[in-house]
């Protein structure tokens, strides 16, 4: 082989190696994205399972209130119904009450009525004895 064909393909060679080694840099670029990229992954990662640490333990959480409110409702609703069964038995107490007033009072009118006449009778019979 020429020498003027030596030289150009060792020029041809170098400027292959220099493209190669361009590609190298981009290729170490990009490598380092790359581990920048997983690195930021990894931090979400880490952050997404704290926030479901986080989000699970406001379930725990929730549950519990769930079951406290519950009970707590079930309870005030057994205290409203006691409390209105006495109401309810009061209330009928004093209708009963008031229904005796009624009839006592409905037995003393008769009564009075009959001594009004029978005062009236008498005082009739005074006058003409008289």
């Amino acid at each position: 082989m020429s020498e003027e064909r030596l030289d150009r393909i060792e020029q041809q060679v170098g400027g292959l190696t220099e493209q190669v080694g361009g590609l190298t840099e981009q290729v170490g670029g990009l490598t380092e994205r790359v581990g920048g990229l997983t690195e930021r992954v990894g931090g979400l990662t880490e952050k997404v399972d704290a926030l479901a640490d986080r989000v699970a333990g406001m379930d725990r959480r929730l549950v519990l209130f769930d079951r406290g409110f519950t009970q707590k409702l079930a309870l005030t609703n057994e205290k409203m119904d006691a409390g209105f069964n006495r109401l309810d038995a009061g209330f009928s107490r004093l209708e009963s009450l008031l229904m005796s007033v009624v009839e006592t009072q409905t037995h003393i009118n008769g009564d009075l009525s009959d001594k009004v006449s029978n005062h009236e009778e008498r005082i009739t019979n005074l006058e003409k004895k008289a």
